[in-house]
């Protein structure tokens, strides 16, 4: 007889026991339901889900509503088309799997060389060109979304985008090839063709979707300069041991004349050889066969060679992971932080609705919300709909058993929407 969400207010017993037959009623209704009224009512939720926006901009920066913001959220103003269009799921979906499929399409053109027929050969250039028509398209929609701040201020992903789009997609599928029609079997242009495989870049653009991938991602990055320290030592240590296995065992007499292929030819042909031979006790590349085979004539060159070894495998390479577990500890703890701080930004945009709700419930304007347009309200849908403002106002409002009451209803028959 009486509406369910008063007696969601009022939290007497007979409340609880309307609300556990109303959760019964929406079992049996759900359990009743049809194959056909569940399929349309995942279709709906996959369009609603396919239009929602992908991220969720934020309207202000302090999160207090001045007499402007509420002006503005008593008359919301619907963002243009193409501003909805980039920053809807569907969009960013339909972008994760052109870039997908364009790495499976890059792959397979790679691989077809001289066994492809020539409509195979074809259909790949086509699906190139739908590709590289695709990309720009992607990107002239976020500029025109994005405007100025696309450029400026510089992102190295807008910059990268630009240049894979550009350079990549439109000066090497449709310039070059137009411009000549023997430019594709020119020396410069197919080595320049082999940068249209510099657009499997954009699939980092992809990855950075994922928590786990764009973690990994920040910590290669954060780490690129030890990393490349790294580097150095260990090409500087090759190199120095290198020059000795020079001397030590490519000018070694009892060889003479090395036969092609053996342990002891690898350093009686230049520098490069003999530091290319040493990378292999590096990473234990058939190590051990070369190193008996080098002992037969240098019984004490195991030294030599494990002491490369140690410097190399077991302390240079052992410090680049302790270089990168390090930083990978301490972006746990700043992720840590940064989580604390979306808590933080989430709750301040719960108030932020809550707000803007509660001056939808003020029916009159006068600043102030009565008892009968708060319960007007619920017959709207969408204040009906959000489950959550009743759990609200259950623990906050409602005098219960189990929760004491915080603001009585009976003593206050309205109120601001401060509190």
């Amino acid at each position: 007889k009486h509406h369910p969400v008063l007696f969601l207010l009022t939290g007497h017993t007979s409340s609880m026991r309307s609300t556990e037959v109303e959760e019964q009623g929406r079992s049996h209704a759900k359990r009743a339901e049809t194959f056909s009224e569940k399929c349309q009512r995942l279709q709906g939720s996959f369009k609603d889900w396919v239009v929602a926006p992908y991220v969720i901009e934020d309207e202000g920066e302090d999160g207090r509503c001045s007499e402007e913001d509420v002006s503005q959220l008593m008359q919301p103003q619907e963002k243009p088309l193409v501003h909805r269009l980039v920053n809807s799921n569907g969009f960013e979906a339909c972008s994760m799997m052109s870039i997908i499929l364009c790495m499976f399409f890059l792959g397979a053109d790679a691989a077809c060389f001289k066994d492809c027929s020539d409509a195979t050969k074809v259909f790949y250039d086509v699906m190139n060109q739908f590709f590289v028509f695709m990309f720009l398209l992607e990107w002239i929609l976020r500029v025109l979304k994005d405007g100025k701040r696309y450029f400026i201020p510089v992102k190295a992903e807008h910059v990268l985008d630009t240049g894979i789009v550009w350079i990549c997609g439109i000066l090497l599928g449709w310039i070059i090839p137009l411009a000549a029609a023997d430019g594709q079997k020119s020396p410069i242009a197919q080595s320049l063709n082999v940068l249209r495989s510099m657009r499997t870049l954009r699939f980092f653009a992809f990855l950075k979707n994922f928590e786990t991938f764009k973690m990994l991602l920040a910590g290669f990055l954060r780490t690129q300069a030890t990393l490349a320290a790294c580097v150095i030592l260990l090409a500087m240590v090759d190199l120095m041991f290198g020059i000795i296995a020079l001397e030590l065992i490519g000018r070694f007499e009892p060889w003479g004349l090395a036969e092609r292929g053996s342990a002891a030819w690898s350093f009686q042909n230049g520098l490069i050889q003999s530091c290319m031979g040493m990378t292999r006790f590096i990473f234990f590349d058939n190590a051990l066969d070369m190193m008996q085979e080098l002992m037969e004539r240098q019984p004490y060159i195991w030294i030599f060679c494990f002491l490369h070894m140690a410097i190399s495998a077991y302390v240079i390479l052992n410090l680049v992971t302790a270089v990168i577990c390090e930083k990978a500890q301490s972006m746990t703890q700043d992720n840590l932080a940064e989580r604390a701080k979306e808590l933080q930004e989430e709750e301040r945009r719960t108030l932020q609705e809550l707000r803007s709700l509660f001056l939808k419930l003020d029916a009159d304007g006068s600043g102030q919300v009565t008892m009968e347009e708060f319960d007007a309200a619920f017959k709207v849908p969408e204040i009906r709909q959000m489950h959550w403002l009743r759990l609200y106002c259950r623990v906050n409002l409602c005098e219960t058993p189990q929760v004491p009451c915080i603001i009585p209803l009976k003593s206050i028959p309205q109120f601001h929407v401060k509190q």
